[in-house]
């Protein structure tokens, strides 16, 4: 039974992506999406070996798991469809985003946005030095937890959102001139190397959402060739075994570039790949399923009902917001250490299941695929989306499978703020520029041509 369920769920997922990849330019987000769904809760749980630390839950429980997940895919791509913008209609309103982009006048506010970004960027990592007291000495010689749940402060709190602007270039980048696209490519292994090594110490969710974000941003504007889709489906693998590599480098803090790339290299580090961290968040429903609610009960939607009051520090409010449910996943099914506040995201599935009751989750997915849908085509379709979606898309499609949908609301809600804000400042010195197409003014006639009739002409006022 284990393996029916795996293989129906691995069988759904290659066919919504084959029927996705015929129009690969308008549904890139929903490929990737269904893929690493197919692999994550398809096939690795069938791919597991007897020594992965799945099995130290009940077997029962990954059967169970397993019918979860089909079930899950299910409903996701009923959600999915119920707010798919047609084909013909989607290539047309992407190209009267791409006509808006390549407007002289936004091509010079993009420019100094890329710029603004990476200062911003910047500046997010001063403030997160200087909020915690500590110089960048401290970090180079800290282990990778040592400063990482200091985040009390509003300071700090500040840094850790503004840090969002690091995946701006990447993704505007595509959109500007030669130059802008080389330094882009430039860009995203430099500011992954400052992160993974320094400031996130070892996370590798952010260089693996600047490639995500980099490839996101080129399917909106370029057309896929059969070369191009060759070209991403193998920086797709790349991106894979980076994800599975990364995680085995971190067990060696203080390694030299030449034994990092050595480590990465090696055939022997993706041994066992099946059974660690991203092929295993399939393990965390099976948590869920093995331990909700027979030894903990249901937490009644706790992720959803932070949302709203996401501003209040839940230590002086905590009858209206809820513990993290990251951190008491991690406690109740992990057995992570209290004082330590590790959260442990329990999966899309997993969330679901503790969030709404077990199997009354399942209708709660169709909202999601809904809500996913809108977000992965309205940066095709609207100027102020490109620039608010479009940058957080990459860190979106790497991160939604973990299942933390308080904070990627979170996330999404802080940085439309921040880029509005910064995106003002960068039309402040720039042409007065309006997010849609307009009519131009018509131009003044010449003397002696008074009866001449004006040509109109379209701009971006």
């Amino acid at each position: 039974m284990l393996y029916l369920g795996c293989t129906l769920t691995l069988s759904l997922c290659a066919a919504l992506v084959a029927v996705r990849a015929k129009d690969l330019q308008g549904r890139f987000g929903e490929v990737v999406f269904f893929l690493s769904y197919g692999l994550v809760f398809g096939l690795a749980p069938m791919m597991q070996s007897e020594s992965a630390y799945v099995n130290v839950f009940s077997y029962s429980s990954r059967v169970e798991a397993a019918w979860y997940a089909f079930a899950g895919v299910v409903a996701l791509a009923i959600g999915f469809s119920a707010y798919r913008t047609p084909t013909p209609l989607l290539a047309a309103r992407r190209k009267h985003l791409l006509r808006q982009i390549a407007d002289s006048r936004t091509q010079r506010m993009l420019e100094k946005l890329f710029w603004a970004s990476i200062a911003a960027t910047a500046g997010a990592q001063l403030l997160m030095m200087y909020s915690k007291g500590i110089s960048l000495s401290d970090i180079l010689n800290a282990g990778r937890f040592a400063y990482r749940f200091e985040n009390q402060g509003v300071l700090s709190v500040l840094s850790l959102h503004l840090s969002s602007f690091a995946y701006v270039p990447a993704f505007i980048g595509v959109f500007l001139n030669r130059r802008y696209q080389l330094l882009t490519l430039a860009y995203i292994p430099l500011a992954s190397l400052a992160f993974f090594l320094v400031f996130s110490k070892g996370t590798r969710s952010i260089p693996l959402a600047m490639v995500a974000t980099l490839l996101v941003a080129s399917s909106i504007r370029y057309r896929f060739s059969a070369k191009r889709a060759a070209q991403i489906a193998l920086l797709g693998f790349v991106s894979l075994a980076l994800a599975i590599g990364l995680f085995e480098l971190r067990h060696y803090p203080g390694a030299s570039f030449t034994k990092s790339v050595a480590i990465l290299l090696t055939p022997s580090t993706y041994d066992g790949m099946w059974d660690r961290d991203p092929l295993s968040y399939s393990a965390n429903i099976v948590g869920a399923i093995d331990t909700f609610p027979d030894s903990y009960p249901y937490l009644n939607g706790a992720s959803y009902r932070r949302m709203p009051v996401f501003f209040l520090k839940e230590s002086r409010f905590p009858d209206i917001k809820p513990p993290d449910t990251n951190i008491v996943f991690g406690l109740v099914v992990h057995s992570r250490p209290e004082d330590l506040q590790v959260t442990v995201p329990p999966s899309i599935l997993g969330d679901v299941f503790i969030n709404f009751w077990g199997w009354f989750g399942i209708p709660v997915l169709v909202l999601h695929g809904m809500l996913y849908c809108w977000l992965l085509q309205s940066m095709q379709c609207r100027f102020w989306a490109a620039m608010w979606v479009g940058p957080l898309s990459g860190r979106f499609l790497v991160l939604v499978h973990r299942g933390e949908p308080y904070e990627m609301f979170v996330l999404f809600i802080m940085f439309f703020f921040e880029m509005a804000f910064l995106r003002s400042v960068c039309q402040a010195f720039s042409p007065a520029i309006r997010t849609h197409l307009v009519k131009a003014a018509p131009p003044a006639p010449h003397q002696g041509s008074a009866s001449r009739k004006p040509k109109r002409r379209s701009s971006i006022a």
